[in-house]
């Protein structure tokens, strides 16, 4: 898979995600988007909400993403 576009932007301290990655016969496509929230530093993390948007064959998917990452 290949990203085929990539987007970031921000407002206030929120930064956006947007990545999508498609296979090279365009059968299946995934839709990554994420945003930052609060971030602990104390624990070199930040945490990270959003989805993951799957689509194979013409059937689509879409799973929550909540967690954290390490810096």
């Amino acid at each position: 898979m290949t990203a085929s576009k990539v987007d970031e932007s921000s407002a206030g301290n929120v930064l956006r995600y947007t990545h999508v990655f498609e296979d090279a016969s365009h059968t299946t496509q995934v839709i990554e988007t994420l945003k930052n929230g609060a971030t602990n530093e104390q624990a070199d993390s930040t945490q990270l909400t959003g989805s993951l948007t799957i689509t194979h064959g013409g059937a689509t998917q879409t799973l929550r993403v909540e967690g954290g990452t390490a810096c």
